[in-house]
C-alpha cells in the first residue's frame, strides 16, 4: 500500500486514539470527582493540591484543575496529527508569520527593556529587607538552591552586600543599555536581575510585576541585539557575519521570540483562570471578591473604584471578567495574525488601565513593553530593510556595502532563518507551556496564575495591621514604612503566618516585634500613646451583606504589646 493510501488510515487511527484518551480522562474525572464529593480521604487530596498549585482550595477543585490541564496537554500533542499538512509545511508557515526585521528594531527592544529593569532597581529598595528578621525569609524556586550555598544566606542578610548587588545590577544593565560587551553582557545582566528579583521575593509575596522583562532580556541575549545603536557597533562597524537576507531573518526571529514570549505569558494567565477557576471563573460573585479584596488591602495606588464596582450590579462585573479572559487568550493570535498584532496590544493596554484603576495594581513595565508593538514601526524606518511583522511590504534583497539597496525586490520570500535562530523560540515556548500545564511556581518559572482561583463562598478575606493606643483607638499601620521592599501589600504572607501554628507563628512573632521596635524608635510621643500592635483577620460575606458599611468584621486577631518608650502613632 502506498503512502497516499496509508495516510487517511493513519489519521483515522490517531483521531480514534485521541477520542479514547479523552474518554478515559472523562471517566476518571467523574469517578474521582464523585468520591471527593462523597468525602473520601485516601490521601489523594494532598497529592492533587501539591501537583496543581495556583490557589485551588478544595480537593474537587484540585482534581478538576488537574484534568483540565491534562485535556489541554492531550489537545496540544494531537495537533500535529490532526493538521499534518500544516506540520509538514511548518518552516514555510514560520517564514510567513515571523517575517523579517531590522537590527535597529532589535536594538530598540534591548534599550527599552534594559531601561525598564534599570528603573526598577531604583524603585525597589532591596537593602531594606536586611531589617527583617531571618525567620521572615521564604526562598522561592532557584533561590532555595542559591541561598543553600554555604555562606550565601548570611551574606544576603548584609545591607552592604545587598547594596553591592544593587549597584552591580545597575552597572550591568547600564552596559547592556549602551550595548557594550555583546550578548554576554546582556546575559550577565539578566542573571543578575534574576538574583535581584529573587532576593526581593524571598521576603515578600510571589508577585509578577517586573518578572516578565527579565525573561525578555534573557530572550534578547540569545540573539545579536547589539548590532545597532550600541558601543559595540560604533567600535566594530556594520555587521558582516552573514548575507543581508540571513541577517533580516535572524532579526525577525529575535523580534518574534521577544513578542512571542510576551504573548504566551498572557495566554498562560488566561488559561490558568480556566484551569484553576473553571469555565465560569468570570461570574460576578467571583469578581466581587477579587475587586473587594484588592480595594481593602493596603495597595500602593490610591484608587478605590473597585469597591463600588464590587458592590454594584452583576452584569458589568460579568462583562469585565469575560473580557479579561478573552483578551488574555486572544493574545495567542499575535503569533499568527497581523491583524491581531495591531488590535490585541491596544486591548491589553486597556485591560491594564482597568486593572490599575479598579484593582490598584500597576504593571507599568508591561504597559511600556506592549507599546513597543507600535513603536517598532518607527524603528523600521531607520533602516533600508523592511519589517513584515506588522504589515507586508517589499524590501531590498541585497544591500551594498554603503547600506543602499541594489534594486532587487522581494515580498514574502524571506529566509525562514537557520535552525539556531528558531531554537530560542521553541525553548522558551516549551518552558512556558510546561510551566502553565503543570502549574509550576518555581521562581523564575511561573504559570502566571494571578487571581486564578474561583471563590465559592462569596467571602472576602483580608488582613490589616493597626496600632492600638491607650484609649483603645485603632489606626492603620503600614509595614512598607518600615521596609520599603514590602510596598504594594507584599507583606500579606507575613500576616497570614500570624494565624498559623508552629514555625509560622514564631516567624509572625519575630516580624511583628521587629515592626513594633521600629514604631518605638521612630514615633513621636503624644498624649494618646500607642500600647500595642495588632494583626487582624477580617471576613466579609459580600454575597449576603453587600451593603455592610464596615466591610465585614474581625474574625481573629493577634496582638503584640509595644514596650519601652511609647509612641503616638505609626509614622
Amino acid at each position: 500500500m502506498d503512502q497516499a493510501t496509508q495516510r487517511p488510515r493513519f489519521r483515522t487511527d490517531v483521531a480514534m486514539g485521541v477520542l479514547l484518551a479523552w474518554g478515559v480522562c472523562a471517566l476518571l474525572y467523574l469517578d474521582v470527582a464523585a468520591r471527593l464529593e462523597a468525602g473520601a480521604s485516601d490521601g489523594l487530596a494532598a497529592w492533587l493540591r501539591a501537583a496543581t498549585r495556583g490557589g485551588v482550595i478544595s480537593p474537587l477543585d484540585a482534581w478538576a484543575s488537574a484534568m483540565r490541564r491534562l485535556a489541554c496537554a492531550v489537545t496540544l500533542v494531537s495537533l500535529p496529527f490532526v493538521f499534518p499538512a500544516m506540520w509538514r509545511d511548518r518552516r514555510a508557515l514560520a517564514a510567513r508569520v515571523v517575517g523579517e526585521s531590522t537590527k535597529e528594531t532589535v536594538a530598540f527592544l534591548r534599550i527599552v527593556v534594559a531601561t525598564i529593569l534599570l528603573v526598577t532597581t531604583f524603585v525597589e529598595d532591596l537593602p531594606s529587607v536586611a531589617r527583617l528578621p531571618a525567620s521572615a525569609a521564604r526562598p522561592k524556586g532557584v533561590m532555595l538552591l542559591v541561598l543553600g550555598i554555604p555562606g550565601v544566606a548570611d551574606a544576603a542578610r548584609s545591607p552592604a552586600v545587598l547594596q553591592g548587588l544593587v549597584w552591580g545590577t545597575r552597572g550591568l544593565l547600564g552596559l547592556s543599555l549602551l550595548g557594550l560587551g555583546g550578548r554576554r553582557m546582556v546575559l550577565t545582566a539578566a542573571v543578575s536581575t534574576f538574583l535581584f528579583g529573587g532576593l526581593l521575593r524571598t521576603y515578600a509575596n510571589a508577585f509578577h510585576a517586573g518578572l516578565l522583562p527579565i525573561w525578555l532580556l534573557l530572550v534578547l541575549a540569545c540573539f545579536r541585539c547589539t548590532d545597532a545603536w550600541s558601543l559595540d557597533a560604533w567600535q566594530s562597524g556594520p555587521p558582516q557575519w552573514a548575507s543581508s537576507g540571513e541577517r533580516r531573518a535572524h532579526y525577525g526571529w529575535a523580534r518574534y521570540t521577544f513578542f512571542g514570549v510576551l504573548s504566551l505569558a498572557y495566554v498562560a494567565a488566561g488559561a490558568s483562570k480556566l484551569f484553576n477557576g473553571g469555565p465560569w471563573w468570570w461570574e460576578p460573585d467571583n469578581l466581587r471578591v477579587i475587586l473587594a479584596m484588592d480595594a481593602l488591602n493596603p495597595m500602593e495606588l490610591p484608587f478605590r473604584v473597585g469597591l463600588p464596582m464590587a458592590t454594584g450590579p452583576a452584569w458589568p462585573l460579568a462583562l469585565l471578567g469575560l473580557a479579561a479572559v478573552l483578551t488574555e487568550l486572544g493574545m495567542l493570535g499575535m503569533l499568527f495574525s497581523q491583524r491581531a498584532r495591531w488590535v490585541m496590544p491596544a486591548a491589553m493596554l486597556a485591560t491594564h488601565v482597568g486593572i490599575a484603576v479598579m484593582q490598584n495594581v500597576l504593571f507599568a513595565d508591561l504597559i511600556l513593553v506592549l507599546g513597543l508593538y507600535y513603536a517598532q514601526v518607527l524603528t523600521d524606518r531607520c533602516s533600508p530593510c523592511a519589517s513584515t511583522f506588522l504589515r507586508r511590504r517589499t524590501a531590498p534583497d541585497v544591500e551594498s556595502p554603503d547600506g543602499s539597496a541594489d534594486g532587487h525586490v522581494i515580498t514574502l520570500g524571506a529566509p525562514s532563518g537557520s535552525a539556531r535562530d528558531t531554537r530560542p523560540f521553541m525553548a522558551f515556548a516549551s518552558v512556558f507551556l510546561v510551566a502553565n500545564l503543570a502549574g509550576v511556581e518555581f521562581y523564575p518559572l511561573t504559570g502566571m496564575q494571578m487571581y486564578s482561583r474561583r471563590n465559592h463562598d462569596g467571602v472576602v478575606r483580608y488582613n490589616r495591621i493597626v496600632t492600638v493606643d491607650d484609649r483603645g483607638r485603632e489606626r492603620e499601620a503600614l509595614p512598607q514604612q518600615w521596609v520599603r521592599a514590602l510596598r504594594d501589600s507584599r507583606c500579606r504572607f507575613h500576616l497570614h503566618r500570624c494565624f498559623g501554628e508552629g514555625d509560622d507563628g514564631l516567624a509572625c512573632d519575630d516580624f511583628m516585634r521587629g515592626f513594633a521596635h521600629h514604631l518605638e524608635t521612630t514615633g513621636t510621643p503624644d498624649a494618646n500613646h500607642v500600647v500595642a500592635l495588632e494583626v487582624q483577620e477580617w471576613r466579609w460575606s459580600i454575597r449576603d451583606h453587600r451593603d455592610d458599611p464596615d466591610h465585614g468584621a474581625v474574625s481573629s486577631r493577634v496582638r503584640i504589646p509595644i514596650v519601652g518608650r511609647r509612641v503616638a502613632h505609626a509614622p
